[in-house]
């Protein structure tokens, strides 16, 4: 019925997998697509031998490294995961360990938190038929560009009405043969124009082109034949690590840049907040002049608080903030040279270890 209520709302089609466990269900979710169902009865002897015949690979939390390692080990199945437990034991974690003991097991959460803790990531992303992802040579087809273009402008209005920019991007791709692949990328600034995050997809797709598609490598640990062309059936692109455009975040650079629409309002000055028309000759020199005036203040602060001062007879003051400290002519030179003089409790880093040492 639920199946039915999602094609007759999206027209997609889904699977679903009914089990006693998260864990079981999301396995089974796999096991009739496209369009079907798997129920696997809460039984111990009938989950044991289901588990049991998996492929480590369809165990979700155990991606292509791990697969990689667990190989290496001839663990293949999950019935190799429990022969070779003492193995396991000797080598990783036991956190690690629990984890591959209890999917061998087929146990898993039962518990699901539907609590609204707030959105976390905006997506967006769409299904079609089988179509090449990318050219012989390695280039994204035009259809994947202009797929990319669409969901990103989609997302990027979705994101601004509701006021969110986040920090990271990610690409889903999912292939004809129904492997997903997904690529993300963490910026140091904040992303939801369409421009950064197309920028930003498209590297990330790109990537995985030539991760999937040209590495014979990579090719091993998934379902898709070695190939220099992906064929795919759903592209999707998600923004997530949310950071509040109201919050006083970091704007992007290429937003400010190259935002057509931006470059005809007035530009605000980063530092003193002024509001400049977007003349860039003028815009540079009033900025320059507010960073110099900003550095000066620094250093007259910095001068005002670490002044020393020295007298006519060897000795010296050490002004600390708004304390004075009488210090002798040795005491003198040791804060002159920026060593520590313990008994005034007056303190100077040095300028590198070996200074420290001193």
């Amino acid at each position: 019925e639920l199946r039915a209520d999602i094609q007759a709302t999206t027209q997609l089609t889904a699977s679903a997998g009914i089990s006693c466990n998260t864990f079981l269900a999301k396995v089974c979710s796999d096991l009739n697509k496209p369009n079907g169902q798997y129920q696997l009865p809460p039984q111990a002897d009938t989950i044991l031998d289901f588990s049991s015949q998996l492929a480590v690979k369809k165990v979700p939390g155990i991606g292509p490294v791990q697969c990689a390692m667990l190989a290496a080990l001839d663990i293949v199945t999950v019935a190799d995961i429990v022969e070779q437990r003492g193995v396991l034991w000797n080598l990783f974690t036991l956190g690690s360990v629990e984890f591959y003991m209890s999917r061998a097991l087929g146990v898993g959460s039962n518990r699901l938190d539907c609590s609204d803790g707030g959105r976390s990531s905006m997506s967006t992303e769409t299904t079609f038929s089988a179509t090449p992802v990318n050219a012989p040579n390695g280039e994204l087809t035009a259809s994947m560009v202009d797929l990319l273009s669409e969901l990103s402008e989609t997302l990027s209005q979705r994101l601004q009405v509701e006021k969110l920019a986040g920090e990271t991007v990610t690409v889903k791709l999912k292939l004809s043969s129904f492997q997903v692949l997904q690529r993300s990328k963490t910026v140091d600034y904040t992303v939801s124009s369409k421009r950064d995050i197309e920028l930003i997809a498209t590297e990330m797709l790109k990537h995985l082109v030539r991760e999937k598609a040209c590495s014979p490598q990579a090719a091993v640990l998934s379902d898709q034949p070695a190939s220099s062309v992906l064929s795919a059936r759903l592209l999707g692109v998600r923004v997530s690590n949310f950071v509040s455009q109201s919050s006083g975040s970091q704007p992007s650079i290429l937003s400010f840049v190259c935002d057509k629409e931006k470059k005809k309002e007035k530009w605000e000055c980063p530092v003193c907040g002024l509001i400049l028309p977007p003349q860039l000759v003028a815009f540079n020199k009033h900025l320059d002049n507010c960073i110099l005036a900003s550095d000066v203040d620094t250093e007259n602060k910095k001068s005002s608080e670490h002044e020393l001062v020295t007298d006519s007879g060897g000795g010296g003051m050490a002004a600390i903030g708004s304390t004075t400290t009488p210090v002798s002519s040795n005491q003198y030179r040791l804060l002159e040279s920026g060593v520590r003089s313990e008994e005034n409790h007056v303190y100077f880093s040095g300028d590198n270890k070996e200074d420290e040492k001193k």
